[in-house]
């Protein structure tokens, strides 16, 4: 929280696995944000897709970096986030 406030910020966002550890009522004056994206599989070097990995691993089966900036743009989230920057 020190790190949103030395920004000016007003939100946090975590990982939806926050859930299982962060204390809630400790965010009085931050707003608490939960991002549950929905992973789009692409093609990768085994059959089965796995999910969660970095952009490192996209790229390197995908191999194209236009592909890999939409597979990442496309992402889903069910925070709305605004920013100043």
């Amino acid at each position: 929280m020190d790190a949103v406030h030395a920004v000016g910020g007003d939100a946090y966002l975590s990982g939806i696995s926050g859930q299982n550890y962060l204390d809630e009522s400790l965010f009085k004056d931050i707003e608490l944000l939960y991002q549950d994206y929905k992973h789009l599989e692409y093609e990768q070097r085994f059959p089965v897709f796995v999910p969660n990995m970095s952009a490192i691993d996209a790229l390197f089966n995908v191999g194209k970096i236009p592909y890999c900036r939409s597979l990442l743009n496309s992402y889903t989230t069910n925070a709305t986030i605004s920013s100043q920057f």
